[in-house]
């Protein structure tokens, strides 16, 4: 995990596609495709979502003069101590 390495194992998935209720069933361009992922994957996304997000969303993790999710403007440059120099 901390090596940031992925098991090839848990990448491989299965494509299926599923008609959109509209057009000809003739036409790929009505269809789309699911990918279905191994369950093990899924929980370590739901796991790295749920410690990495809060980190993420805290003030000081975004950097000066960008605008991060669920901060407004003024919080936002306040946080940081003004605007950044140009």
């Amino acid at each position: 995990m901390s090596s940031g390495y992925v098991p090839e194992c848990l990448k491989i998935g299965s494509v299926t596609t599923v008609y959109k209720n509209k057009g000809s069933r003739n036409e790929a361009s009505n269809f789309r495709g699911i990918t279905v992922l191994p369950v093990t994957e899924k929980i370590l996304e739901i796991v790295l979502k749920q410690r990495i997000v809060p980190t993420l969303e805290k003030p000081e993790c975004c950097p000066a003069g960008v605008h991060c999710q669920n901060l407004t403007t003024s919080r936002s440059v306040d946080s940081r101590g003004g605007f950044p120099r140009v």
